[in-house]
């Protein structure tokens, strides 16, 4: 079964994502130019780092969020705005980027034969809220061997 981990949220990251985010690239009056080029080498930094973890030059990235695009208007702001960049990044650093269907991606993921890890074990126990006094576990949560839970 081939998977992917994302890397944090199934959100968009804050320099591209419109709403209530003070990082985004296009805050604010200015050059529209300058902000596409600052954008795009924000998200190359970003996607460098995420690659990292990755053992492939295949990347996701998800773009919107829960009620993100209840507005049209918000929406087709959003879209040119991030069709801007990736024409950037693809003329400029030569970077393919572009709009897709998760099936689209997985289907260019298995056509590129990457070198996968093969894991066995359990992938919990899970401890998250880091930085809280008190840490909540979750066992038995996607277990490899539910039957014997």
């Amino acid at each position: 079964m081939l998977t992917y981990a994302l890397n944090e949220h199934y959100d968009t990251p804050l320099i591209i994502r419109r709403k209530n985010s003070p990082e985004y690239c296009f805050n604010g009056r200015g050059d529209v130019a300058a902000k596409v080029e600052n954008c795009s080498k924000k998200l190359q930094t970003l996607l460098e780092d995420w690659a990292i973890g990755y053992n492939s030059d295949k990347l996701m990235l998800l773009y919107g969020d829960d009620f993100d695009y209840d507005n049209m208007g918000f929406a087709q702001t959003d879209i040119e705005n991030m069709e801007k960049i990736m024409s950037y990044m693809r003329e400029n650093m030569n970077i393919d980027i572009k709009f897709g269907t998760p099936s689209e991606f997985f289907d260019d993921l298995a056509q590129s034969k990457p070198t996968l890890k093969y894991y066995t074990g359990e992938f919990f126990p899970y401890a998250n809220r880091k930085g809280t006094p008190t840490k909540v576990y979750w066992t038995g949560f996607y277990a490899t061997r539910p039957q014997f839970k």
